[in-house]
């Protein structure tokens, strides 16, 4: 005769332990789904704290093409201040640490160079905060330009890497948006 309580024993208790296992889970948040693809959403003038860079974003404006050349298309100027983190200086601004794009999905502009507008012409010294702008160049502006834009913050995670001293990858998924007023100055 086989043992009944035996073998209810030893069914019933991982399954207890693996029902508590699940409740503490999930009253912890542990089951929630994650930020989303868009990070999470933060304020104009907010702080923005990366793992090397300290953003501020300020405002996004439409801007006409080169004053020389009236044919070029408008651009998105995102104003910001970026304060770079490192412990030795830096060459520039990383490109794809910001990105814009519409409120409804896709990427409204390319990005070009970024044009620092601080008195340092060029590079970053660690812990000294310069005003940038970005420009993206908009191709196909319409007339009329949504009333609001959103900004994508990404973020860099350090690549193993023994050949050189630093090796900073861009995530692809961002680490923050700001939905912005997008002021046409065209």
């Amino acid at each position: 005769m086989t043992d009944v309580r035996g073998t209810v024993r030893l069914w019933l208790v991982p399954a207890v332990a693996v029902l508590l296992v699940v409740v503490l889970l999930g009253l912890s948040g542990g089951l929630r789904s994650g930020r989303g693809s868009q990070g999470r959403t933060a304020a104009a003038a907010e702080q923005l704290d990366l793992a090397r860079w300290q953003l501020v974003v300020h405002s996004v404006e439409l801007v006409p093409g080169e004053d020389y050349d009236p044919t070029l298309p408008p651009s998105l100027r995102v104003a910001l201040r970026a304060t770079f983190l490192g412990e030795r200086s830096t060459y520039g601004f990383e490109r794809g640490l910001v990105g814009v794009q519409g409120t409804g999905g896709g990427p409204l502009g390319t990005e070009e160079e970024p044009s620092v507008t601080s008195v340092r012409s060029d590079g970053f010294d660690p812990d000294v905060p310069q005003e940038l702008e970005l420009d993206f160049t908009w191709p196909k502006a319409p007339a009329t330009p949504p009333a609001v834009v959103r900004v994508l913050v990404h973020d860099e995670r350090l690549k193993d890497n023994y050949l050189f001293d630093a090796d900073w990858v861009l995530q692809p998924t961002p680490v923050a948006h700001l939905d912005l007023p997008l002021t046409d100055q065209r």
